[in-house]
């Protein structure tokens, strides 16, 4: 879990070498409240229209998001 005060990290690993998975993940829990998405590798910041993110891996894909804390 997330401390509300930190900034933190969300790390997502397929190990199938040979399937893409994906990742979905619920936007409105209290872990993604006042917080943006940082992809540590590309530090780009995922384009998010709703509150459901669908994050693709490729095999043996890795992605490494900071979860950092927004300013009240």
């Amino acid at each position: 879990r997330a401390d509300p005060n930190r900034n933190s990290f969300l790390i997502l690993a397929n190990l199938d070498i040979h399937h893409s998975q994906t990742v979905t993940l619920s936007l409105e829990e209290p872990e993604f409240h006042k917080r943006k998405l940082i992809e540590v590798f590309s530090s780009q910041e995922p384009c998010i229209k709703t509150p459901v993110l669908a994050i693709e891996l490729e095999p043996c894909g890795v992605r490494v998001f900071k979860a950092q804390k927004t300013v009240d």
